[in-house]
């Protein structure tokens, strides 16, 4: 789950919980609820999407579409329709039926009822989700790259891990994203050295080969931009302390980090080289009073050198 949608999660989770606690008479009827495993089935409706998950009904309010709090790995689901519709690539079941849910919300218990099938008095249950998140598998695999071959389905090339193929998605509920390195840079998957390591993330379909949607190794080239090239990997905030970190592909330098929304410099960082590929790393630790939305990290080397920024939102705790 990506740092833009948990946080947005935790938005809509809070306007919940207040609008409950000021309800008279049903605060305390309230509970926080979370459910994680495979989806049993998948019901559209014109007001509302209900997602079985484990045989639990989930409530899934339309508007959380709309909002970017129901997503993939990759993508943000913009239709209940997104969660049917054409099957997946290598799946011969609509959309995300028979993949894995991991859904936050909050349950009102319903009035007591006794229940036949357990022989016992029960309560019914209502658990409307707050955020929404689903992809077909978590498969992964980590290893030496065996073979590199023709792309299928539009991608430039399949990998071979282990001797696993490996296709680059490209369906729009779930697609690639760029194949980076350990330090975040966005690398030539398709050059990647045989025998060098690769780790690749997806899920393995009917037809043998495994979908990915990410893919990451040090052993392909970095893909390089005339200006060079900034990342941001962590981005958070805890009252006021700000902790960002990232890499540059220049070696030596400052970093100097910015309040994205009003570019106000929050302070710099220095740029510590790594020897073996020739970037850096930095991490920039600072209270600055008050946390903000977004960051940009901008790097600049002893000889007048810089790179293009990278922008991120940020891990508000």
């Amino acid at each position: 789950m990506n740092i833009q949608n948990t946080k947005i999660s935790k938005i809509w989770m809070a306007s919940i919980l207040l609008m409950l606690g000021t309800a008279p008479g049903i605060a305390s009827a309230q509970v926080l609820a979370e459910v994680e495993g495979p989806i049993d089935n998948i019901v559209v409706k014109s007001l509302t999407t209900t997602i079985t998950v484990m045989g639990i009904d989930v409530i899934v309010p339309n508007e959380l579409f709309s909002g970017g709090l129901v997503h993939t790995p990759t993508a943000q689901l913009l239709l209940p329709s997104d969660l049917l519709g054409a099957s997946l690539p290598g799946r011969s079941v609509a959309g995300f039926l028979g993949g894995t849910a991991i859904i936050t919300g909050v349950s009102t218990p319903g009035a007591p009822v006794f229940n036949s099938s357990i022989g016992a008095t029960s309560l019914g249950t209502g658990f409307v989700a707050a955020d929404v998140f689903v992809e077909p598998a978590e498969n992964v695999v980590l290893g030496s790259v065996t073979a590199v071959g023709p792309g299928t389905n539009g991608a430039p090339c399949d990998i071979y891990v282990e001797g696993t193929h490996a296709v680059f998605s490209t369906d729009y509920r779930m697609p690639a994203s760029p194949a980076i390195n350990g330090f975040g840079f966005e690398v030539d998957e398709c050059m990647v050295t045989l025998g060098g390591a690769a780790a690749v993330e997806g899920y393995y379909g009917s037809d043998g080969k495994l979908h990915i949607f990410a893919f990451e190794s040090d052993d392909a080239p970095i893909i390089m931009s005339a200006s060079g090239i900034t990342t941001i990997s962590r981005a958070s905030c805890d009252r006021g302390k700000v902790e960002i970190r990232g890499s540059s592909t220049l070696a030596n330098g400052t970093a100097t980090v910015s309040d994205a929304d009003n570019l106000a410099v929050l302070g710099e960082a220095t740029l510590i080289a790594d020897l073996v590929t020739g970037t850096s790393i930095y991490r920039f630790r600072e209270d600055v009073g008050s946390c903000p939305n977004n960051v940009r990290v901008e790097t600049f080397d002893d000889f007048g050198g810089l790179t293009a920024p990278a922008v991120a939102p940020v891990d508000i705790k």
